[in-house]
């Protein structure tokens, strides 16, 4: 496992005691994520769908990169990455 830092998005922060990094263990970014949200279903809920997917209007960085988040592919994860999880915003 390795150790990941989560840089929280401020629409999440409600969910972390108003965190802006939390850490976690993880092999893999679907494993991050998982450990990211375990401790608030509503957290969960807004990140995951009930079929475990990703929800659409979530977008997840390791490094700067976009990862890869499929159920058919779980992308490996390095000690002390940063992974940065972007809202996308609606509205009109």
């Amino acid at each position: 496992m390795s150790q990941v830092v989560v840089i929280v998005p401020p629409p999440l922060r409600k969910f972390v005691s108003g965190k802006t990094h939390v850490s976690v263990e993880a092999a893999t970014v679907r494993q991050a994520l998982a450990a990211f949200a375990s401790d608030s279903d509503a957290l969960r809920g807004y990140i995951f769908d009930q079929d475990e997917g990703l929800r659409p209007f979530v977008r997840v960085f390791v490094g700067g990169k976009p990862a890869t988040i499929r159920p058919d592919c779980e992308e490996p994860i390095g000690d002390g990455a940063e992974m940065t999880i972007l809202l996308a915003l609606a509205g009109g």
